[in-house]
């Protein structure tokens, strides 16, 4: 379950527990949105992410896939 807590700064922020790919639970926390909803919608779809579903669809596997190696890889490789 996740809780959503405005900061001062007028930004949303996310709070939540998640289990890693070794089982272990983790607790975490994104920042920076802009309007309650957005949060709610980041939140929905990194749950949908971790979610241990092997009936995901190529396409969501190929998305997430590329949104991980985003900030490894450069365009030019």
């Amino acid at each position: 379950m996740a809780s959503y807590v405005k900061d001062k700064n007028g930004t949303w922020r996310v709070s939540y527990v998640y289990k890693d790919w070794a089982g272990l639970l983790r607790k975490s926390s994104k920042r920076g949105f802009l309007t309650k909803r957005e949060a709610k919608e980041w939140y929905e779809n990194f749950s949908l992410n971790k979610a241990k579903d092997l009936n995901m669809s190529f396409e969501l596997l190929v998305e997430s896939y590329i949104e991980d190696m985003r900030v490894r890889i450069k365009l030019s490789t």
